[in-house]
């Protein structure tokens, strides 16, 4: 059923596999998964890298795609796990909801993958603002950027070579971020020259 509602997707692979059913090869998967599954990076700003940034983006109408972006993440950046680390202070200011940012974010991800060939391996966001939120999201956090909290996460969770990857951003904050992380910041007219 997800297949013929197009839900579920299927890629052909000569690379690596293992049934980590049987034990002893459970052991050895534990001991060679990361050289395995190890590679860099690019860690995307969305509302300004991936998509147009027309304030609080949360509509699939208000969603229009960066297509040179998209088309190198596919062409130069296939073998990099893409990262979308976002600050969505509409989260936190009471424009939409957590659920509502979820559902849409999915929605956005299906559509690079399906239109562009580019996976999003997990998607990162801070819904606090420290002074325009409401209730328990008006806080001070370290997600939100320039605070790298988003990036250790993934650092902590990903087999990612660190010192190949690389931050895309269109803002201070996200330059900010990419400092603190240590990692390569390039803003989106600096990364079509790559």
């Amino acid at each position: 059923k997800l297949i013929n509602k197009k839900k579920l997707y299927g890629k052909y692979t000569s690379g690596y596999f293992i049934d980590i059913g049987v034990k002893r090869n459970l052991l050895k998967f534990k001991k060679d998964y990361r050289k395995l599954f190890e590679k860099p990076a690019i860690f995307l700003d969305r509302d300004g890298v991936v998509n147009e940034d027309f304030g609080y983006v949360s509509s699939k109408r208000k969603f229009k795609p960066k297509e040179k972006v998209l088309k190198l993440l596919d062409k130069k950046y296939s073998n990099y796990y893409k990262f979308i680390v976002t600050n969505q202070s509409g989260i936190g200011r009471g424009y939409y909801t957590i659920s509502h940012f979820i559902r849409f974010q999915q929605w956005i991800n299906e559509l690079l993958l399906k239109k562009y060939n580019v996976l999003i391996s997990d998607t990162k966001f801070c819904p606090h603002h420290p002074k325009f939120a409401k209730k328990k999201y008006k806080i001070k956090c370290e997600c939100r950027k320039p605070n790298n909290m988003m990036i250790k996460e993934l650092f902590e969770t990903c087999c990612i070579i660190k010192k190949k990857s690389l931050f895309v951003g269109d803002k201070l904050s996200d330059f900010l971020c990419a400092k603190k992380s240590n990692i390569q910041f390039l803003s989106p007219t600096q990364f079509l020259k790559t």
